[in-house]
C-alpha cells in the first residue's frame, strides 16, 4: 500500500507513529534519493535526498556512519540549498553525537569563489569531527588581482605568479587524511587553496589528477608531520627542479610516476627508510620498459633500508616481441648498471609487478629480467606478479 502513496503522503505516515514509520521510512529515503547502507554503514546523497535529511534525522537508521558522500547538484543555486540541508542536518546534532562520520567525500563543488570551498570544508569537519575528508571535482573563480590593498589588513600574504595575496587560514584540526580528486584548477588556484589550509594532525595527503608541484611543495613545507604521500594518476602542470628543501622526518609510504618520487625524495635533506614505494607508469608520456627500469631504479638509489615496492609495468607492445633470451640479455645490460650502485640500494622486502592486460605475453620475459640473476634475488625475499584487468588483479 504505502509503495503506491506519493511523496507528500509518505512524509505525513512518518510523523503519525513509530510503527508506520518504520515501515514508510525505506520506501521514502528511495524516492528521495537518500541510500542508507547498513553493510557499509554509509549514507549517499544526491538530488532530493539532502531534503529528506531531517526524516533520517529522527528515523532508528540515524546511527553512526563510517562513510557520508553527498553529490551536489550542478546547478548552483540549487547546491547552494542542498549545503544549507546538509549544514541544518550537523548543526541538530548534539554536541557528544558530532564525532558519528568517520569519512566524508563531498563531489560536484561549483563555488563561485575559494572562500566558498573553505567555508563548506571547516564546516563540514567542525560539525562532524570526521578524520577523512574526500573533495572531488571542485571548480572556483580564480581570485582577481586587486588595484590596491587595504591598509587594515594585516593577515598573512604569499606571493603567487608575482603577486601578493591575502591568506585567510581555514583550519581543520580533526583531519587526518586528505583526498583531492578530478580538480579543475590552474597552478596559481592550486596556491591559493592549498596554502589556505593548516591540518596539524594530517597523516595522508591523496591527489588524483592534474595539480601544482610548486603549490604541493609549499603545503608540504607547513606539513612536515605528513606521512603518506600518493599521487594517482596525477600529473604536475607546473614540474621542474625541486623548489624547496623538505623535512618530512614521518614519511613511510610514496606513490607517484618516476619524476614526482625523484622530485620528493632529492628534496628531504636525509635519506628517507620508506615502509612502501609505489611507482607507476605515465601513461601520458612516451615511455618503454627498459627506460623505465631505469627510472625505478634511479628511485630505489634515494632509498635507504627496506621497503616494499610496487610497480605498474608501462603498456608497451615492444616487449611481446621479445624472446626469453632477448629478456635475459636486457636482464644482463641492466644488472651491469645497477651493480656499480648496488651498495646504494634498499633491501626490497616485497616486490608487486601490476600488468596491463594487453601484456600477458611479456609477464614470463619480465619473471626472467627480475628474477634470473644473483643480484635481484639476494634483495628479493619475496616476489609477486600481479596482472592488472582494470579494477582486479590476479597473481600470475
Amino acid at each position: 500500500m504505502a509503495s503506491h502513496l506519493g511523496n507528500e503522503d509518505l512524509y505525513t505516515l512518518t510523523c503519525v507513529s513509530h510503527r508506520i514509520a518504520s515501515i514508510v521510512f525505506p520506501i521514502y529515503f528511495t524516492r528521495k534519493e537518500l541510500l542508507l547502507s547498513s553493510h557499509t554503514n554509509s549514507l549517499s546523497l544526491r538530488g532530493e535526498g539532502f531534503k529528506a535529511l531531517d526524516v533520517w534525522r529522527r528515523s532508528p537508521t540515524f546511527l553512526p556512519l563510517r562513510r557520508l558522500a553527498c553529490s551536489f547538484s550542478f546547478d548552483t543555486k540549487l547546491a547552494c540549498t542542498q549545503i544549507q540541508y546538509l549544514k541544518r542536518c550537523f548543526d541538530s546534532l548534539p554536541p557528544d553525537s558530532r564525532t558519528f562520520v568517520r569519512s566524508v567525500c563531498l563531489t560536484h563543488i561549483m563555488a563561485n569563489s575559494l572562500d566558498e570551498v573553505l567555508a563548506l570544508l571547516q564546516g563540514t569537519v567542525l560539525l562532524t569531527s570526521c578524520l577523512h575528508v574526500t573533495l572531488s571535482y571542485v571548480t572556483f573563480a580564480e581570485t582577481p588581482r586587486p588595484a590596491s590593498v587595504s591598509h587594515a589588513s594585516r593577515r598573512p600574504r604569499i606571493r603567487v605568479n608575482g603577486r601578493k595575496r591575502t591568506v585567510v587560514t581555514t583550519y581543520l584540526d580533526s583531519l587526518e587524511l586528505l583526498r583531492l580528486t578530478g580538480f579543475d584548477l590552474s597552478s596559481s588556484q592550486w596556491h591559493e587553496l592549498l596554502s589556505s589550509l593548516s591540518i596539524p594532525k594530517l597523516d595522508s595527503l591523496e591527489i588524483w589528477g592534474s595539480s601544482s608541484m610548486i603549490a604541493i611543495f609549499h603545503f608540504l613545507l607547513q606539513h612536515s608531520h605528513v606521512g603518506e604521500l600518493r599521487f594517482i594518476c596525477c600529473s604536475w602542470n607546473d614540474a621542474s627542479s625541486s623548489p624547496y628543501w623538505l623535512k618530512l622526518p614521518f614519511l613511510r609510504t610514496l606513490q607517484g610516476y618516476p619524476y614526482q618520487i625523484r622530485s620528493i625524495l632529492r628534496s628531504l635533506r636525509s635519506t628517507p627508510v620508506l615502509r612502501d614505494l609505489v611507482i607507476a607508469s605515465d601513461s601520458t608520456a612516451v615511455s618503454q620498459n627498459d627506460h623505465f627500469i631505469d627510472e625505478v631504479a634511479a628511485c630505489l638509489a634515494l632509498c635507504g633500508g627496506s621497503v616494499s615496492l610496487e610497480v605498474e609495468v608501462p603498456n608497451d607492445q615492444s616487449m611481446a616481441g621479445l624472446t626469453i633470451a632477448d629478456a635475459r640479455a636486457l636482464a644482463a645490460r641492466k644488472l651491469d648498471s645497477l651493480k656499480l650502485d648496488s651498495d646504494r640500494l634498499p633491501f626490497i622486502e616485497i616486490l608487486r609487478i601490476k600488468f596491463p592486460a594487453e601484456m600477458l605475453d611479456a609477464i614470463f620475459l619480465v619473471r626472467s629480467l627480475f628474477v634470473n640473476n644473483s643480484v635481484l634475488n639476494f634483495n628479493i625475499p619475496f616476489f609477486r606478479f600481479v596482472v592488472n584487468f582494470g579494477w582486479r588483479y590476479f597473481l600470475t
